[in-house]
């Protein structure tokens, strides 16, 4: 019998993105309260209890909200200097924890940026460009906390009418991911090593940097790992579970967070331990293409659509098919998702 021998080590994660350095116009007036697309509310203790006891294996965070909104038509254009232009397009989801968002039609011309930020400027994703437009023509973004966001769009005055920019789908965070991971005090945060008194830690830091979070359709999250294939070329292959439900229809929803994890080490079934974490979400890809998966062994294989950033430092995760047990294992995971 073959199999696939993965080394793991559990890990305790949480949510807090940390502002990337980008360029919006502070100058330009601020937005009121007419200038947003406002949905209805959402009540956040209904929607948990429907949705505790579901049972297929994902942790279901976001209500989907389904709309059809062309930016470039909708949004309120801006006269810059050097004939440029700027498209500013609010919306609100009121009491959702954070939001992220769906494009079923995403192209930008050369000239285009994108960013999407909460109404205060403190949590922040972006610049997207024409280097994320894909052949599927979706969008999938990262969350973004609180319930009021801008997408603001800047452009040359030339390239105006090459947008392709629908929104069709706005994610309701009901539970609060991004900020109560509500893991259990007995795991270990891999930040622990030999300074804590964890050195069997240290010998595993190659594979905990190939783990990933991950989010489907911006409503449900799951676990995987970067994966090697026998070229060694750095193809992004991701492994994850059958049971995460990935398929050909919702892989270019997959949004993947590295380097997900607590900045300091808790000793496990401590006080702190279990209890609100401190880490990033400030580095992912966004995309996929779907290549396999089988139930019975409970795997799926995924590529997503663009290279690894190297700055990540992620790691790709090695595998044999040697007919023999491993000595030992051990598992490094997200304990808030499945």
């Amino acid at each position: 019998m073959r199999q696939f021998t993965f080394l793991l080590f559990l890990v305790i994660i949480s949510l807090d993105l940390d502002a990337q350095s980008f360029k919006v116009h502070a100058e330009l007036d601020p937005l009121d309260q007419s200038d947003f697309y406002s949905l209805p509310p959402l009540d956040n203790q209904e929607l948990a209890k429907k949705y505790i006891n579901r049972k297929n294996g994902v942790k279901k965070f976001a209500e989907a909200r389904d709309v059809v909104i062309d930016v470039a038509l909708k949004g309120e254009w801006i006269d810059l200097p050097d004939n440029k232009l700027i498209c500013r397009q609010a919306i609100t989801s009121p009491n959702a924890y954070s939001i992220n968002l769906g494009f079923s039609k995403f192209k930008l011309p050369p000239s285009a940026v994108l960013f999407i930020y909460n109404y205060d400027k403190t949590d922040l994703i972006g610049p997207f460009t024409n280097m994320d437009n894909d052949v599927h023509l979706q969008l999938w973004t990262p969350i973004i906390k609180g319930d009021k966001i801008v997408i603001e769009l800047q452009i040359d005055k030339r390239e105006k009418g090459e947008v392709e920019l629908e929104l069709s789908r706005i994610n309701h965070d009901f539970v609060g991911i991004s900020f109560d991971p509500q893991s259990q005090s007995c795991n270990l945060d891999v930040i622990c090593g030999a300074a804590d008194g964890w050195p069997q830690v240290d010998q595993y830091r190659e594979i905990i940097s190939s783990v990933g979070a991950y989010s489907i359709n911006g409503t449900d999250a799951c676990t995987g790992v970067l994966i090697n294939n026998v070229r060694k070329d750095c193809r992004p292959y991701f492994l994850t579970a059958n049971h995460c439900q990935l398929n050909q229809n919702n892989a270019a929803s997959v949004v993947v967070y590295w380097n997900f994890q607590n900045s300091f080490c808790r000793e496990p079934n401590s006080s702190e331990s279990g209890g609100l974490g401190d880490g990033l979400r400030n580095q992912f890809n966004s995309g996929a293409q779907f290549r396999a998966s089988f139930e019975k062994s409970d795997f799926a294989l995924i590529e997503l659509d663009d290279p690894i950033d190297p700055s990540f430092n992620v790691y790709f995760a090695g595998w044999n098919i040697e007919d023999k047990k491993p000595q030992r294992s051990v598992c490094i995971h997200h304990p808030a998702l499945e």
